[in-house]
């Protein structure tokens, strides 16, 4: 007869600050256990439960073990959740650990509302507020992160330092083979985190063996008080990023460097839609969205930037390749950017360069066959006579500008009297704008040997109506993303006709 492995019986277990006590069972809530070091000393399995009492406060780091296990079609996860009635249980890590939760060599894990803080007394590099590490599994499966409030983490402000700090890291050891599956990042809340929001890196960079992780789904969260990056998925193939917000983003100066609100990096086939940022405020970038290097095929689409002082959009590329790593990594190729909404983006008045905050910076010529088309720019009156008057400013990072960029049917409207302009750079390479329409004082398309312009249209009158053409799904969707955003357009006067195919 042979034999069979015993099955583990799935186990509740509750643990309650104010009334437990780590000696009873654990299993009821009448026998609940005390401290977040008895859950820590236990190794957990497929289908148990971890339950905290709400309205219980704990101080240190949940150090979790075990894993989940992948069954028929579906994970029979471990899961962490809360149980009662009141405000959800807080764990406080107060800068003495990497994070309040840390999820370290384990799959299939599902964790949900819980307040997680860690503010040190001082500013540290590695402090988050989650924390999921793979550092030997070849690829980690399923960890859901959902309605869990972080606030509070006071990382180092500084981009050069590796880890910085932030809201939540997923991430793999170093350079090694390890990579993610499916990551469900869900409805949180972030808070006053420093110095990103949500960060995943997800595998190895491209080159021969690139290695991405994949099914990594980032929606509907709500980031504030990040003056950072918002949301950064790395080596990720085909992450999803949608319904998310970021707002009220503070001034941090020199120290932050480079960041913007949402961007892929190492990605291929990225997908940003139907999210929001506004005021984003870093030393240098500060765009609300980025169509970064060492990516392919990235598409944003109906999205919602105002405020930004470093503009709307960031497309760039390194334009010499180098020795090493650069090779493969200096490239954007195919970046789509479509039917998204910007208001007031660009500016800038201190920070890097300046007052350079174009709508649109497009940078290095190993940025090649970029899309740019049916979008809605609205751009009040600027408050300094300073700042930048660029609609579009093609740059040369590395020495030379990007390569085959089609800008076709946008709507450019500047109000009460605001300069629109152009900046092109010699070495620009096959630059098309087809069929654009500038409303306001824009100055012409300046004439380049490598631009065509044609049928763009110029009107000093500002129009209380936008035509926007397109297919009838497409529309529709940017519509009700509009909609359900109050129709912001609106309140500088302005409509929008939609004409679907």
């Amino acid at each position: 007869m042979a034999w069979v492995a015993p099955q583990l019986q799935a186990t509740d277990y509750f643990i309650n600050s104010k009334l437990g006590d780590d000696s009873q069972a654990g299993i009821h809530p009448d026998q609940a256990w005390k401290s977040l070091g008895k859950v820590n000393s236990r190794t957990f399995n497929a289908g148990d439960r971890i339950l905290f009492a709400r309205g219980s406060d704990y101080t240190g780091a949940l150090i979790l073990r075990g894993s989940g296990e992948f069954k028929g079609l579906r994970w029979n996860p471990i899961e962490i959740n809360a149980y009662g009635d009141g405000p959800l249980p807080r764990i406080q890590a107060k800068g003495k650990h990497l994070a309040p939760l840390q999820l370290i060599d384990c799959e299939g894990w599902e964790v949900r509302n819980l307040e997680l803080s860690n503010k040190g007394d001082l500013r540290k590099p590695n402090r988050f507020g989650v924390l999921i590490k793979n550092k030997s599994l070849r690829v980690a499966r399923h960890f859901v992160l959902e309605g869990l409030l972080i606030k509070d983490v006071n990382g180092s402000y500084r981009k050069t330092q590796q880890s910085t700090g932030g809201a939540i890291l997923v991430t793999q050891d170093g350079l090694v083979d390890r990579r993610f599956d499916s990551i469900l990042i869900h409805k949180n809340i972030i808070r006053n985190c420093s110095r990103n929001g949500i960060c995943i890196r997800g595998g190895k960079l491209r080159g021969e063996f690139w290695d991405p992780s994949t099914n990594v789904i980032i929606r509907g969260n709500l980031i504030e008080g990040v003056g950072g990056d918002g949301i950064l998925p790395t080596a990720c193939d085909a992450p999803l990023v949608e319904w998310n917000i970021m707002q009220d983003c503070p001034r941090w100066g020199k120290e932050v460097g480079a960041a913007a609100g949402m961007w892929p990096w190492a990605c291929d086939r990225a997908l940003f839609q139907f999210n929001e940022v506004r005021g984003h405020k870093a030393w240098n970038d500060a765009q609300g969205y980025d169509c970064d290097y060492s990516c392919k095929g990235t598409v944003f689409q109906y999205n919602l930037s105002i405020n930004n002082e470093g503009g709307f959009m960031l497309i760039c590329s390194p334009g010499i390749k180098k020795k090493g790593w650069l090779v493969h990594n200096a490239v954007n190729e195919g970046s789509v950017v479509r039917y998204n909404l910007s208001i007031n983006d660009g500016s800038r008045r201190v920070g890097h360069k300046n007052y350079s905050s174009p709508s649109f910076l497009i940078t290095g010529n190993s940025t090649t066959n970029t899309h740019i088309f049916r979008n809605i720019l609205i751009l009040p009156r600027k408050e300094d006579p300073k700042m930048d008057t660029s609609l579009i400013t093609f740059g040369a990072w590395g020495g030379a500008a990007a390569q085959n960029t089609s800008i076709t049917e946008n709507a450019f409207v500047l109000l009460n009297g605001q300069v629109g302009t152009f900046k092109h750079h010699q070495t620009m390479v096959n630059t098309t704008f087809r069929e654009n329409r500038f409303y306001g004082n824009v100055q012409p398309i300046p004439k380049h040997p490598q631009v065509s312009s044609i049928r763009n249209r110029y009107s000093k009158d500002i129009p209380t109506q936008i035509d926007l053409n397109g297919p009838k799904h497409e529309l529709e969707a940017f519509q009700s993303f509009l909609e359900k955003k109050r129709n912001p357009q609106r309140d500088h006067g302005i409509r929008i006709h939609w004409i679907g195919q």
